[in-house]
């Protein structure tokens, strides 16, 4: 597939990005091996925040880094609770739009409905 210089639309974005993902990992043997140097980065990065200047030891180094890295992750888990809240109300807040516009429309032809007879009644009635 050739590439898009410039994708129209954020889900196309998304999907060639999806497709570039899924190519990767069809040609990666050791998934493990492979995001080893992501991980490490990850786990110095947390070292550097917890011990600036490497001046704790060891196992309290390791202790606190722990911390950091279960509080990196809930947050993270925080962050997608509140992004799939927001999705739901976005979709809720659709759907009773959309139920009240076919409310309205009902409506609307019930009252019609409602003036054919009335006028047809009087006619009848004449």
């Amino acid at each position: 597939m050739p590439a898009k210089s410039m994708p129209a639309k954020s889900t196309e974005t998304s999907l060639c990005a999806r497709i570039a993902a899924h190519e990767r990992w069809a040609h990666t043997s050791d998934r493990t091996a492979a995001t080893a140097p992501g991980r490490a980065g990850l786990e110095a990065r947390f070292e550097r925040e917890v011990d600036p200047n490497g001046e704790l030891d060891p196992a309290e180094r390791a202790r606190r880094v722990d911390a950091k890295r279960t509080a990196h992750f809930m947050r993270l888990a925080l962050l997608s609770a509140r992004s799939r809240r927001k999705a739901r109300e976005i979709r809720e807040s659709a759907a009773a739009r959309t139920i009240a516009s076919q409310a309205r429309k009902t409506a609307s032809e019930l009252r019609a409905a409602a003036d054919q007879l009335d006028t047809a009644t009087d006619a009848a009635e004449m």
